[in-house]
C-alpha cells in the first residue's frame, strides 16, 4: 500500500468522474437522472481511503489515535463545509422559491452544520439539501474508527469480515425492506427514507473499507496480475457505468430492489482496477486530477450556485441553457478554486501536527 494513499491520481479520477454524474443530474433539467451512481463512487472511495489511512496508523503504531484522526478530518472538511454554509444562506431567498412552500432556513443550517440533513426532507432543507450524502459520510466517519479500533483489529480477521459482511447484507436489506413498504418516516420534520437514511447507504462505504483490508489478496489473484488485462478490466467497467447512469434513474424499482447491490460491487471492482494501475491516461489528465482534487469543494457548492442561475432560465431556449449552464459552471468552479487555493490547502498544512 502506498504511503500517500490519499494522493493516488486514479482516485482523483474517480473522484472526478463521480463529481461529473452529481453535475450533469443537477444541470440537465431532468433529461440525466443518473448522479446516484456518483454518490456511490464518493461513497466507496471515501470508505477506501479511510479505511486504509486507519489500517496503515495501526500497522506503524500498533494503535489509532482518535483524536487525531478526527483532528485531520476536521481540518480537510470544516472549512470548506462552513465557507458552503454561508454561500447558501446568503443565496436562499433568492434560490429557494424553486422548492416546495414549507422550507426551513433555520433547520436547513442546523442539519448541514451538525450533519443531519439526511434526516431533514429535502424540500425544507431547500439550496442545501445536497449535504445528506456529507451526513452520511459524517456519521461513518464517526463510528468506524471506533469499531475498527476497539473491535476489528482486536478479533481473529476471518471472524471480523464474516461480521462485516453480515453488516453490509442487513443495511442492503435495511434499504430494500424500506423501499418495497415505501417506508418515510416523518415526525416534526424529521424524515428517515430508504435511499438517505445512513443505514440504508452504509453498505457502499463498507464495502470500500472491504477492499481496504482485503487488498492484498485481490491482489495475489492470478486475475489481476497483468496490466494490460486490468486496464481492459476497467474500461469495461467504465462503459457499464456510463451505461447505467444514462438508464437508471434512482427511483428505478429494479435498482432499489436489489441491483444497487451489483453497481456497488462493480464500483468496487472499479477502484481495485485503478489502484492496480499505476499509470491510466486518465490518470496523467490534468482537467480530470484539477476536477478530482477539488471533488469535495466543487459538491458542496455547486447547488446553491445551480439554483441561483434557475432564476434566469428560460424554458425550451437552447440558447439560454447553453448560457446558464457555462455561468453555472464557471462560478461553481470560480468559487471551489479560491476555496481550494486560499482556505482549504493552507489549514489541510496543519494536518501534519496531527500524524
Amino acid at each position: 500500500m502506498k504511503d500517500r494513499i490519499n494522493h493516488i491520481e486514479g482516485l482523483d479520477s474517480l473522484r472526478a468522474l463521480s463529481i461529473i454524474f452529481v453535475l450533469l443530474l443537477h444541470g440537465s433539467y431532468g433529461h440525466y437522472k443518473g448522479g446516484w451512481v456518483g454518490v456511490d463512487i464518493f461513497f466507496v472511495v471515501s470508505g477506501f481511503l479511510i479505511t486504509s489511512i486507519l489500517y496503515q496508523e495501526f500497522i506503524k503504531k500498533g494503535s489509532i489515535s482518535l483524536i487525531n484522526f478526527y483532528m485531520r478530518r476536521a481540518l480537510r472538511l470544516f472549512p470548506a463545509l462552513f465557507l458552503a454554509i454561508i454561500i447558501s444562506a446568503i443565496l436562499w431567498r433568492f434560490s429557494c422559491n424553486n422548492f416546495l412552500q414549507g422550507y426551513d432556513f433555520r433547520l436547513a443550517i442546523l442539519g448541514a452544520f451538525f450533519y443531519f440533513t439526511n434526516l431533514i426532507p429535502g424540500e425544507i432543507s431547500g439550496n442545501m439539501s445536497h449535504f445528506w450524502s456529507l451526513a452520511v459520510e459524517e456519521h461513518f466517519y464517526l463510528f468506524w474508527p471506533l469499531v475498527l479500533t476497539f473491535f476489528f483489529f482486536k478479533i481473529n480477521r476471518r471472524i471480523g469480515f464474516v461480521i462485516l459482511s453480515v453488516i453490509v447484507l442487513l443495511s442492503s436489506l435495511c434499504r430494500i425492506f424500506a423501499f418495497r413498504n415505501q417506508m418515510p418516516f416523518f415526525n416534526t420534520g424529521y424524515n428517515i427514507d430508504f435511499y438517505r437514511f445512513t443505514f440504508c447507504r452504509i453498505d457502499a462505504l463498507l464495502l470500500g473499507s472491504v477492499l481496504s483490508l482485503s487488498i492484498a489478496y485481490f491482489r495475489n489473484l492470478h486475475l489481476f496480475k497483468n496490466p494490460k488485462v486490468n486496464l481492459i478490466w476497467l474500461i469495461i467497467v467504465f462503459f457499464i457505468m456510463i451505461f447505467v447512469s444514462v438508464s437508471i434513474e434512482n427511483a428505478n424499482p429494479i435498482l432499489n430492489a436489489g441491483f444497487f447491490i451489483a453497481i456497488n460491487l462493480l464500483i468496487v471492482l472499479m477502484v481495485f482496477l485503478v489502484i492496480q494501475l499505476d499509470t491510466h491516461f486518465l490518470f496523467e489528465n490534468r482537467v480530470i486530477n484539477w476536477i478530482g482534487r477539488r471533488s469535495y469543494g466543487i459538491y458542496l457548492f455547486h447547488f446553491p450556485i445551480f439554483l441561483y442561475f434557475e432564476n434566469y432560465r428560460v424554458n425550451h431556449d437552447a440558447f439560454n441553457f447553453i448560457i446558464i449552464t457555462i455561468l453555472r459552471l464557471f462560478f461553481t468552479f470560480l468559487i471551489c478554486g479560491i476555496s481550494y487555493k486560499y482556505l482549504e490547502k493552507p489549514i489541510l498544512a496543519y494536518k501534519s501536527r496531527f500524524l
